[in-house]
Formats: structure tokens, C-alpha cells, sequence
């Protein structure tokens, strides 16, 4: 597809037309494991407790 203009140009198109048939999308294969709806803020705060449990366990481990 890098040579291809036509190809390019077609494709281009599609993704601006939203024709997915032709400008599929992956959504990823970890997409299976979401099991619940929650805002970017809760996930953000999550992620931040948990890597702030790991490291007191780990400082602990070390001393």
C-alpha cells in the first residue's frame, strides 16, 4: 500500500466516510476483559493506589 496511491486515496476516504466494511478498525484483543463501565478519573485513581501499595511493599521488603 505504500506505492499504491489509488489504495491510499481509497482508504483515506473511507476513514473520512466512516465506511467500515472497507477502513476497519481493531479495537484490540483486551477488550474481552473489560467488565465494568467507570469514569477516566476512578481508573487514574486506581492505577495510582495500586503502584502506591506496590512500592510500600516494596520499600519494606528492602529494609
Amino acid at each position: 500500500m505504500k506505492t499504491n496511491d489509488a489504495a491510499r486515496q481509497q482508504l483515506a476516504r473511507a476513514i473520512k466516510e466512516k465506511d467500515y466494511d472497507l477502513a476497519y478498525i481493531y479495537a484490540g484483543e483486551t477488550v474481552g476483559l473489560v467488565k465494568q463501565q467507570q469514569a477516566a478519573a476512578i481508573v487514574i485513581q486506581q492505577l495510582g493506589d495500586g503502584a502506591e501499595q506496590l512500592l510500600h511493599e516494596r520499600y519494606r521488603a528492602l529494609f
